[in-house]
């Protein structure tokens, strides 16, 4: 029984995802706090949030449109098999780019 829902869910999802244009896509993710934005502002924002990267809850009004660099928030990478490179790129734990 589970195993159907999962199944059911996953269908649903995959359904969901292919009628999406990317840009909604990735609000939907930064949103929900899957994902975190470059922030413009450099330095200070470093300062504040201690990344360069913020999430929804950090900064509400951020254009996502006008922004290309987004990271897996740190909580989901070790499911998905990614760490954070030195230099500050996401990686898979094969050495490979995510």
């Amino acid at each position: 029984m589970r195993s159907r829902i999962i199944q059911a869910i996953a269908q649903e999802a995959v359904a969901w995802c292919q009628d999406m244009e990317p840009d909604a896509l990735v609000h939907a993710l930064w949103t929900v706090g899957f994902l975190r934005a470059q922030a413009v502002g450099g330095i200070k924002a470093r300062r504040r949030s201690g990344s360069s990267y913020l999430g929804s809850h950090q900064i509400t009004s951020l254009n996502l449109s006008n922004l290309s660099r987004f990271h897996v928030h740190p909580m989901f990478r070790s499911y998905l098999g990614m760490k954070e490179s030195k230099d500050g790129h996401a990686k898979q734990e094969d050495g490979g780019d995510a």
